[in-house]
């Protein structure tokens, strides 16, 4: 099936279009149009644009839009960076571009040409404010022309001069290439193949902008000089085509655009990012896909396979949980366990001051034995309550008298386990007939 081209561009104060048939190798202009609008007029967001509807003449055919962008809406510029990755090309650029343009960055499109030289690239860099671009397409594509691509309007030039290079071309040298219109000049300076500057000039007499396309030779020149010695331009500067020459120098322009059938890849094109059509955003999201649908798969096995592995630490988290509180209830003899660790130490600090206890079995009997024997067979003593620490000894009583509470502690002493005893309080009971004892001491 053949590819129908759809070209659009302003002209002096017109806007003008060709619908191009490319068959095979064969291309042919069907259709050119004009139709006398201006740039202002045609970029003023508030003014409808009055076009007649090419539905007709492009229906059911796979139509390539292109739209020329016009100089006099960008600043072009050319520089060296050095090796960067692709995806840091672009931002390098409009960091470069931000010192010459009046504009805030933020608020443009940068279209960038680039070619690969040894440790560095070589740029060609174009930006436009973005409020303009969006109107355009906006505007053209209301009428069903939206263009798939913005090229700059000399890129024309570029494309159909690229190889008409002198055979012994010294690679200092630079080209200059002009395309003359009813009002206008597209300007474009080439260094080989590769654009370095584009620029317009606007005049309604042919000598007028004769003589600036002279003026600006001249600057050229002597700029080029400035930087290097031996940078020159080819003398006379040749006009790039005519009215005569208008058809078969876009046919050859979109040739060398599309050598194959296929875009050239590194063209400036202001259809990126933000701008991008959304065939290409829907071809991009297409490629996207299978990638998508991968990462998604994956996402979901890792997912999938995290929580097996949870699911599995989980209930083997609920077996031990209910193993300890099996042996935990079995060792403190009850089924009352909330907090089997805490209850374990405890009940083991408990064991462990019993064990102590039970390690000095004799000398707690002699002590018990000495405590019983201590007080006089003549004295009445009655024994309340004993507490034996590990190195403690606390014990209450009652007796006739304050006296026999000293005999008491003195009988006491003679233990040689005691070492030390006091009577910490001692008081006349209720009856006023006995004596209310507390000793305290310390034994081996």
């Amino acid at each position: 099936m053949a590819d129908t081209y759809l070209l659009t561009r302003f002209s002096d104060d017109d806007l003008e279009a060709f619908i191009i048939l490319r068959e095979r190798a064969s291309w042919e202009v069907r259709n050119r149009f004009r139709w006398p609008i201006s740039t202002k007029d045609f970029l003023d967001p508030e003014k409808p644009l009055k076009i007649p509807e090419l539905d007709d003449l492009l229906s059911g055919k796979n139509v390539i839009s292109i739209l020329l962008w016009p100089p006099e809406l960008s600043i072009s510029e050319s520089f060296l960076l050095p090796s960067l990755l692709k995806q840091e090309l672009l931002p390098a650029c409009e960091n470069e571009m931000d010192a010459l343009i009046p504009w805030p960055i933020e608020q443009c499109q940068t279209a960038i040409s680039t070619k690969r030289e040894k440790n560095s690239y070589r740029v060609f860099a174009l930006t436009s404010p973005r409020p303009p671009l969006e109107t355009a397409i906006r505007k053209l594509a209301d009428h069903h022309l939206e263009p798939k691509h913005i090229f700059p309007e000399s890129l024309l030039l570029a494309e159909t001069h690229s190889k008409e290079e002198p055979p012994e071309k010294n690679e200092t040298e630079y080209t200059l290439y002009y395309q003359e219109q009813t009002t206008r000049m597209v300007i474009l300076v080439l260094d080989g193949s590769f654009p370095v500057k584009e620029l317009v000039i606007r005049a309604p007499s042919r000598e007028e902008r004769r003589r600036q396309l002279e003026n600006a030779f001249f600057a050229f020149s002597m700029e080029g000089l400035a930087l290097k010695t031996g940078h020159v331009f080819n003398q006379p500067p040749q006009p790039a085509g005519d009215a005569t020459d208008e058809v078969p120098r876009i046919l050859s322009g979109l040739k060398s655009l599309f050598p194959d059938g296929n875009l050239k890849r590194d063209l400036p094109d202001f259809r990126s990012g933000t701008l991008a059509s959304e065939h290409e955003k829907k071809l991009l999201l297409k490629q996207f896909r299978p990638f998508l649908f991968l990462t998604t798969l994956l996402i979901l096995a890792i997912g999938f396979d995290g929580w097996v592995h949870y699911k599995n630490i989980k209930d083997q988290l609920m077996a031990e949980r209910t193993m300890i509180n099996t042996i935990a209830s079995r060792a403190l003899g009850t089924s009352q366990v909330v907090d089997p660790m805490a209850q374990m130490e405890q009940r083991e600090k408990t064991l462990k001051k019993q064990s102590l206890m039970l390690s000095r079995g004799t000398d707690i009997i002699e002590l018990l034995r000495a405590i019983s024997i201590a007080p006089p067979s003549n004295m009445t003593f009655e024994l309340v309550s004993l507490s034996i620490g590990a190195k403690s000894l606390n014990l209450s009583g009652k007796t006739d008298s304050f006296e026999h509470v000293e005999v008491i502690r003195t009988e006491l002493l003679k233990n040689p386990h005691i070492k030390e005893l006091s009577v910490q309080s001692a008081r006349l009971g209720i009856d006023h007939k006995t004596v209310t004892f507390r000793m305290g001491g310390i034994h081996d």
